[in-house]
């Protein structure tokens, strides 16, 4: 039987069948190296958004003050290394042909965030954080950012505009501007014409008026201090009558048993009885770190009493109020106040009372509110209800209805000075222009008025609040200067309160890959809304 001869492929089949698979795999290689670059920068796309929505976090549970100070406390791996804030900021409102409306002006801050390295290949960004209150301005001018991604025409494309992951259309700043990366054009439209024409559905910007008693009441977060009139006040009240029972039985008994039986307290002060409210908040360090913030509150009272041709000077101090707080920020407090009804029997507060405050340069930020309640011992009172009507506290001086006085002091330690310390602010309900017959409702001065306390005995009082000898009382700065508009005063109306921390402003967090291989990334949220 014959063999059959297998010489094999020729090189020219070989060439063919390798250039057949050739064209036959190069469209299938590309298509998988197409694949893989797609899903690697979808991948890392993805990771640049999780980490924009992960800052957006921070921020959104972070308070803009603490921001501000470039705090990134208990979070590793996001660092504020600068911050510029902008005013003024003119943003174009146009419709959705990109045709101008109206133009409208708002503030912002940007925080520069260090770099991350993000995807597969690890590739470097730079971040940045911006809250601003445009969207509150353009309400407040009658229009709504219209957040509608089908608007998005080729036309707004091609003139520079954006789409958010929101879906509102913007166009930016250029770089070089004088305001860098923030919103210079936004797509709006204009809102129904009931929001725009009915009073009650005015919008103004919150971050520009103050919102009253809404305020983030949690007492893990701001000191409240409470019960001072109805429970120390009425406890002083019973032990100075109790003291100088003690000396009259001593000195005088037939004159005790003589009180005893009396249906009213027979004793005549030498001066008027005082109280002074001592309040503190302090900053407790571990190193340079703060450990946690104090709130302190002190009630003070002197009174001077003749009994049985005997002097009698009775001193006495209560801790009211004493609390840790645990806090990102200093607490702000709320002292629900009241005078002090020196007299009992015919229910009238004292002509004068004294509050100090301390705080040191870590709680500088806090502020103090000196809130009137609702109710109080003297309205409880059908014949005194004239003493507390509206925003007032007054007292009776021979027959005549005048403002107490309520005297507020600054208290500074060794080496400070009030010129130069951060002295915190205190906002009221009380009406500060109270002024009748003379007599203002709140001095800042160590002025006294009435049947003024005894000179000694207040000197004494204020020293018994103070910690120890380090320390000292001052004027509470009121200064106004109109020439140079320089307004340095610390007591203040309520309505006057703006706490821009805690109100609305929208945040944009971009992420600039550092190479320029990605496209920027930005997403949108609010803060202080849900």
């Amino acid at each position: 039987m014959a063999k059959k001869k297998n010489l094999g492929f020729s090189l020219i089949e070989v060439v063919i069948a390798v250039a057949v698979l050739g064209l036959l795999i190069t469209p299938i290689l590309t298509q998988i190296v197409h694949t893989s670059n797609t899903s690697r920068k979808a991948k890392e796309r993805q990771a640049a958004v999780e980490n924009a929505e992960y800052i957006t976090n921070f921020i959104q549970r972070t308070d803009k003050s603490e921001l501000d100070k470039s705090s990134s406390d208990g979070v590793s791996d996001i660092n504020i290394t600068a911050k510029t804030h902008y005013d003024n900021v003119v943003c174009t409102l146009v419709d959705t042909d990109g045709v101008a409306i109206k133009t409208v002006k708002y503030n912002a801050t940007v925080y520069k965030l260090d770099n991350v390295k993000l995807g597969p290949k690890s590739n470097e960004y730079e971040r940045q954080a911006v809250l601003d209150d445009l969207n509150n301005n353009v309400l407040a001018a009658g229009y709504s950012i219209l957040y509608d991604s089908s608007e998005y025409s080729d036309e707004l494309k091609s003139g520079g505009y954006q789409l958010t992951n929101e879906g509102s259309i913007v166009k930016h700043y250029a770089a070089d501007s004088s305001y860098p990366g923030l919103v210079k054009e936004i797509v709006c439209e204009a809102r129904p014409d009931e929001y725009t024409t009915n009073d009650i559905y005015e919008y103004k910007n919150p971050n520009a008026v103050s919102l009253g008693f809404i305020q983030d009441l949690d007492s893990s977060k701001v000191a409240i201090i409470q019960g001072i009139a109805s429970n120390f006040d009425a406890q002083v009240s019973d032990e100075l009558f109790s003291q100088k029972m003690n000396r009259l039985q001593m000195v005088d008994e037939d004159g005790w048993k003589d009180q005893l039986g009396a249906e009213h307290n027979v004793f005549e002060n030498d001066t008027s009885s005082v109280r002074l409210l001592y309040v503190s908040i302090t900053a407790h360090k571990d190193g340079e770190d703060i450990d946690y913030y104090e709130v302190t509150c002190d009630a003070c009272y002197y009174d001077k009493t003749t009994v049985a041709s005997q002097s009698l000077e009775i001193k006495l101090k209560y801790n009211v109020f004493a609390k840790k707080f645990y806090t990102t920020k200093s607490p702000d407090i709320y002292l629900i106040y009241e005078p002090y009804v020196s007299d009992t029997a015919q229910q009238l507060y004292s002509f004068n009372d004294f509050i100090e405050i301390y705080n040191d340069e870590d709680t500088c930020d806090s502020k103090l509110y000196l809130i009137k309640p609702s109710k109080n011992q003297l309205s409880l009172s059908t014949n005194s209800t004239e003493y507390v009507e509206g925003g007032k506290f007054a007292t009776l001086d021979n027959a005549t209805i005048k403002p107490v006085n309520i005297n507020i002091n600054a208290v500074l330690a060794n080496g400070e000075t009030v010129s130069t310390k951060n002295i915190i602010k205190t906002y009221t309900n009380i009406d500060i222009d109270y002024t009748q017959s003379g007599w203002t409702q709140f001095s800042v001065d160590s002025t006294v008025r009435g049947t003024a306390p005894d000179p000694t005995g207040l000197t004494t009082l204020k020293s018994m609040a103070l910690p120890s000898s380090d320390y000292s009382v001052v004027d509470y700065p009121n200064d106004y200067d109109p020439s140079n508009n320089i307004d340095n005063r610390h007591l203040l109306k309520l309505e006057d309160d703006t706490n821009p921390a805690d109100r609305l402003f929208t945040i944009t967090v971009v992420l600039e890959p550092v190479d320029g291989s990605m496209d920027d990334v930005r997403y949108s949220a609010g803060k202080g809304v849900d």
